[in-house]
Order: structure tokens, then sequence, then C-alpha cells
């Protein structure tokens, strides 16, 4: 058998901290039936500093301030840390080593003894031998230093000194006041996708939608809506984290289980329940679940239209109850949430609710005539409003409805509710949405910071705000808004595709591909994160995975005829070498929506390849000296690319000059780079093509830096190759087409005839 040096026993298993894992006790008398168990780093810091507390009651800030160095991490970290040990220490019994104290920390459950370091002999054949000294002795040097860093509270608690504490609320003060004035700053992302960290509430809750034991579908619209005033009540409180409705609404069915969600989400609670029909009434069953699954309250009602308020208000009272949290006061609740006294108009506002999460076209039109159903019912009804108008800004944002028509619907309703309701934070939140979708992005921006502050568990601000930072550039801010979204909501589909978008755009494209394929395991209907990861895997030349992930898209009936999936169908069909296929997509794209939309480049690039774009760019150009302010930033670099394709360097100096106009802040990100384009390098080319070199350096050096900086994360996509050759042939370099042509089409690379179309390769 291995001779090991020991620095803990734990219940059954031996804890070899130098090596970093687990033996169990067979292993110490007899080598065949060794388990033998490596412990990834953090986790080991944990359990090391659970074993150095000599039984004692580790606070959570504590764990996270030692075992991160003081970094911003998101507490589903520790939550899963803490989740990796268990599985590890007792698979069938998850409490029986490690426990939860609610609002406080962990603490072990069995005996630890401490082995003092001896040579590998003194523990072979005699293990009484050893020096062995139990745990809460706390006689030896080794625990007396270790446990230096703690401070004993009185009730078996451990707690970091005063003066940590002090310097961690000062540093917590700054960061508020950063915020406050609306200065932020980027995070160091290296070695982790969850590195930000605000400070959390003391207890955590996720609430599944309701079961319908009978698949009535009467009951469909009662059994989402129900758990999500529940979740909007709960909320209200600043000590318990809620997880948005877009992570606990989006789990699928098989992993619905309470031990499952707890290790998926890393909360300390759930609350599952389920309805069925009645001959008059609706029976409700409710359960809450520890995160070890144990039950800690059931409870049936039955229901009609009349009581259901009533039962709500007990859901969330016992909750309250149970997790020892005291609800908030009357003020408190009136300021943060507004239902109608209207049964029938709330449970028509609940269908809409429900409706609206729908990913079709007809959900979205029936919950529009749900929230004006509650709204005849009661003309009162703030949050009504507040939701219609959001539905039709909504129904703009899938192509169904014009902007104008939109604002127009919008508006009247936030001021009906404004005037109803002006305490309510959603109407913030939703003038934030109003604002961005008509390119205000500083009143926006300052509608979703006050949204925050009277609702820091706004996701929809949040994730929103770090949109808007994403399309001004900023995309270390947006990165680190969007992480703290997906800590509200961790399998939200939104944040964790927008998270994987930035990663990618950073040139983090490893660091992208395990998030998209994290949302594509864990979220049940995720067709951005599927969009995005068939999206990158056709860049960094894997057609068949691709394939298969884009027809998992196509497979959900909903998706039919939706404006992303027409798209996502030009592009895959293009580089899969059908250009015709492909154009036909994006005629038939653009005969719908002109070219306001982001499709308009890659058509005019597919227009390019086929010598095909002379009537689009007559168009465009038309469209362009008409009105040039109608023209959208995406249209004129799509006309700057014909211009490019024919040489005319004067008009594409002159359309970069205006592109740079309408958006100073647009830069390239690595994702062009990928798919072998760069804007940059094309008003290089033409720099030096009119003889001013000196002019194309600084461009040339710009590519140059951001190839550098990603060499390592980019997993070598053959449209970086193309980049590069390109940019060697702008510096005077020698270039083996030939040689590279063949390299990128064992790539599955299909843009290989830029060699031949793009004149700076001449």
């Amino acid at each position: 058998m291995d001779l090991r040096n020991y620095n803990y026993k734990v219940g059954d298993w031996y804890v070899d901290v130098s090596s970093s894992v687990l033996f169990d006790s067979v292993s110490q008398s007899s080598a065949n039936n060794t388990t033998e168990i490596s412990l990834e780093p953090k986790a080991l810091a944990v359990l090391t500093i659970l074993l150095e507390a000599q039984g004692a009651v580790v606070t959570r800030e504590t764990l996270l301030d030692r075992v991160w160095s003081g970094r911003f991490v998101t507490d589903y970290a520790l939550n899963n840390v803490i989740s990796t040990l268990r599985k590890h220490l007792s698979p069938n019994d998850r409490s029986k080593y490690i426990v939860t104290r609610p609002k406080i920390g962990y603490q072990l459950a069995v005996k630890v003894s401490y082995f003092e370091q001896q040579s590998p002999t003194s523990y072979v054949s005699d293990a009484s031998s050893t020096q062995i000294t139990d745990a809460n002795t706390n006689n030896t040097a080794h625990i007396k230093k270790i446990s230096a860093n703690y401070q004993n509270v009185g009730d078996g608690t451990l707690s970091v000194s005063p003066k940590r504490w002090r310097s961690h609320l000062a540093w917590f003060v700054g960061i508020a006041i950063l915020i406050s004035v609306g200065v932020f700053f980027s995070i160091d992302d290296t070695n982790s996708n969850d590195n930000t960290r605000i400070p959390s509430p003391q207890i955590s809750i996720a609430i599944l939608p309701f079961d319908l034991t009978d698949k009535n579908a009467e009951l469909a619209f009662l059994a989402s809506g129900l758990p999500r005033e529940v979740i909007s009540e709960l909320s209200i409180n600043s000590n318990i984290l809620v997880l948005d409705r877009r992570s606990t609404f989006s789990l699928r069915e098989e992993d619905k289980n309470p031990v499952t969600v707890s290790e998926n989400l890393g909360v300390d609670y759930i609350l599952t329940g389920s309805l069925a029909k009645g001959t008059t009434e609706t029976e409700i069953n409710v359960v809450l679940f520890d995160e070890l699954g144990n039950e800690v309250w059931q409870a049936n009602y039955q229901v009609d239209a009349s009581t259901i308020f009533t039962v709500q208000d007990d859901i969330v009272q016992s909750v309250y109850e149970k997790i020892n949290e005291p609800p908030p006061t009357t003020n408190a609740q009136n300021t943060k949430y507004i239902r109608s006294d209207n049964p029938e108009a709330f449970m028509h506002w609940m269908n809409g609710r429900a409706l609206n999460q729908d990913p079709t076209r007809q959900a979205r039109q029936q919950g529009i005539l749900e929230f004006k159903k509650a709204i005849t019912l009661d003309p009162n009804f703030a949050s009504a409003y507040v939701d219609l108008a959001i539905a039709y800004l909504v129904v703009h944002s899938n192509k169904e409805l014009s902007l104008e028509d939109a604002n127009a619907a919008a508006k009247p309703l936030l001021d009906n509710a404004d005037l109803i309701s002006p305490s309510l934070p959603a109407i913030t939140s939703a003038r934030g949405v109003f604002a961005m979708y008509n390119g205000q992005t500083n009143k926006a921006i300052g509608y979703y910071n006050e949204a925050l502050t009277l609702n820091p568990n706004d996701y929809l601000a949040r994730s929103n705000l770090a949109y808007l930072f994403k399309r001004e550039n900023q995309r270390d801010e947006a990165l680190y808004h969007y992480r703290l979204a997906r800590q509200l909501a961790p399998l939200a589909q939104y944040s964790n595709w927008a998270i994987g978008r930035l990663l990618l755009e950073l040139g983090k494209v490893k660091e992208a591909n395990d998030q998209l394929e994290k949302c594509v395991l864990f979220v049940a209907v995720a067709k951005s994160c599927h969009l995005e990861l068939a999206f990158l895997q056709r860049l960094i030349g894997e057609p068949e995975n691709a394939a298969a992930t884009f027809a998992q898209v196509l497979a959900n009936e909903a998706n039919k005829g939706d404006y992303w999936i027409k798209q996502n169908k030009g592009f895959h069909a293009w580089w899969n070498g059908d250009a015709q296929s492909a154009l036909a997509v994006f005629d038939e794209l653009y005969e719908q929506h002109g070219s306001e939309y982001s499709f308009i480049a890659t058509y005019a690039w597919i227009k390019w390849q086929l010598n095909d774009y002379e009537t689009l760019q007559q168009n465009l150009q038309q469209n362009y000296f008409e009105n040039s302010a109608a023209l959208s930033v995406d249209g004129v670099e799509a006309l700057m690319l014909m211009a490019y394709a024919d040489g005319d360097c004067d008009t594409v100096f002159t359309l970069f000059d205006k592109r740079n106009t309408m958006n100073p802040s647009k830069s390239e990100n690595f994702t062009a780079y990928m798919e072998g384009f760069s804007y940059d390098l094309n008003i290089a080319a033409c720099y030096i093509k009119q003889g001013q070199p000196q002019l194309a350096l600084p461009l040339i050096r710009s590519v140059e830096v951001k190839l550098q900086a990603t060499k390592d994360t980019n997993m070598n996509a053959p449209g970086v190759l193309l980049i590069q050759a390109k940019l060697d042939k702008l510096r005077g370099k020698s270039v083996d087409i030939e040689a590279l042509s063949e390299r990128l089409e064992s790539q599955f690379f299909p843009h290989i005839w830029m060699f031949q179309k793009d004149w700076a390769f001449d």
C-alpha cells in the first residue's frame, strides 16, 4: 500500500493535504480496496478550513474570504464546492459530514482527528503508534496557529475578527459609492467563470413552477402564475435571495428533484407544488424542502377565484415562518409589489404573464389580450399596465410590430401606471426598456440604476443594463453585470447566452464554448444558447457538431418561422458551402425587413462571393443618398464592404467616417476575426493602395494586438488564420496561399474563395 502522511482523519476518511486526496479507512488496511479521491484546490481549501474549525460553525463570509482571497465570487461557487464535498464524503447521506447552519455557514458533524506529521513508516503497521490528537482538544501548535484568524462568538460559530470585518465593510462601502455615481470596473476573468460577487442575502430559495397532476390546460397559467407571485412577494425581503423565474422555470423535468435543484442553483430551500382540478375548486399541494431534500413544510389547499389571494398570502407567510425570517413591513410591501384586489383581473394578469414567457407569436398575442382583460376588470391595476407595455415592446423585438406602433401603445400604458402607483419599481424598469428600444442609452441606464436601487433583485433591469454596456462596446462592464444577473437567475437563458457571447467577442473561445455548453445542458428552452453554440462550432471547424446543435432548435415547432432561426438557417447553409441556399434565405429576410438589421452585412458578403451585389449596392446607395440618417450602421457597413470589393477606396473612407459618426464606440471584436473578416484590415489595405501606409499602421497594429492577446484561448479558429495571412500580406510578408488553403479546407473553413476575391491578397 501507499505510504502517506495524513493530516486529518474525518469520519471514515483520511485527508492528505499535500497531495490533495482523500483515502477511506479501508485503504489503511488493504491496498486492494483503496478508495482515493482527488480534490480540486477549492474543495480542499474549504474542507481544510472546516477541519481547522474543530467542529465549530464556519461562516460563509470566512470561507469566501479565505478560499477566494478577497476576490468577488458568486455565492453559488461556495455552494457548489460544499455540494461536491458532500458527494465525495457521503453520497447517500449528504448531511452526515457537513451540515448547513441557515443564515450562518457550515459545520462538520463528525469527529475530526489531527495527525502530527511523522515519517511515513509511522502509519504503516500500527495505527496506535501514530500521535493522534482529537481536534476538539485544541492542544497542538498547528491548530493554535491556523485558528488565529477566527474569533469564537459564543455559540460555536467562528467569525472573522473585527479588524478584518472593518476592512471588508470599508471595501463594500467603497464599491457602493462607485456604483452610486455610475462608475464601474473591470473583472479579471482569467481563472473563473464565476468571479463576480455582490454582498448577498443570508437565505436563498428556488421556487419551481407547480406541476399539473391531471395536465389540465385550464390550470396551466395558475401553475406558473401562482409561484411567480410568491417569488414577487418573497423578493421584497432584502434578506432573501429568491431566484428569478427565468432560472427555476427553465429547469428540465428530470432536474426538478430538490437535491438536484439545490446543487445546480446553490440554494438553501426549494418550494414545489402541484395542482389538480376538482368539481368546483382547485386542489393545491405545496412542499418546502431544504437543500438536502428534507421536507420542511407541506400544506394542501382547496381554492377558487375568490380565495386565491388568501392561499397565496398563506404560502408566503408559511415560508417566512419555516425559514425563520420575519416578513417585511406593510409599507415596504406596498412600495415593492402591487396587485389587483379583483381576483378575476388577477387571474387574467397571471395568465398573461405566463403566455408572455412562451416563445410563439400566438402566445404573445394572447398574452396581450389577457392583460387587456385584466385592465378592463380593474382599471387601477398598475402592474397590468406595465406588463402590457413591455409585451408590446417584446412583440417589436420579435420583428412583429414597428417601433413606432410599439411606442404608441406602450407609452400611454406606462404613464397610466405611473399615475396609479408612482412608487412601483417595475415602472422604472419598464421605462428603461422603453428608452433602450428608442436608442436613449443614457436615459435607459439611469432608469435601470434607479430600478436596481429600489429592487436589487430586478433581473430585467440588471440584464438590460449589461446589454447597454455591451452595445456601447464596454465589454468588461457588460460581463460584470451579466454575471450579477446570472447570480439572480443562474439558469436564465439570456444572461448565460450573453456571457458566452461576450467571452467569444473577447477572444476567450474555450471559455465561451464551455459556458454555452453548460447553458444548453441545463436550460430546457435555450434557443439563444443553442444558436450561439452552433455558430461557435462552425467557427472552430466542427460542422457536424454545429449541425446537430442547430437541429435541436429546428426540432422545436415553436421556432418555425422565427426571424432568428431564418437568419441562422442562412448562415449555416453558407458555412456548409451552399451559398445559393443561403442567398435565398437572405433574399427573403431583405424583402421582409430591408436593411435595418444586422444580417445585411452577411447578405452583402454572400453576394460578393457570388458576384451578385450590384442591385443591392444600388438600392442601399439610393437609400443612403436620399436619407442617410435612415440607413442603419449595418447598412453602412454593407455598403462599405461592397465598395471595398470594387476597390473603390474613396467611398470606403467616406462610409468609414459615416459609420464612426453614427457609432463612435464601434470597434471590432474577435468574433469577426473567427469568421475571417476585418473592416480594420480592409481600411488598412485601402490606405496602402493609395500610398498612405503610415495611416494603415495603427489599424494593422490594433488587429495584431487583439490576435496576440487571444492566441492561447482562441482554439485555433481557421478564420483567424485567414486574418493573420491578410495581416502578413499587408505587412509585406510572404504568404503561402496554396498551403494555407489546404489547411483551411481541412478545418472545414468555407471561405477560401476570399483569396481570389479579396484584392489585398494580389
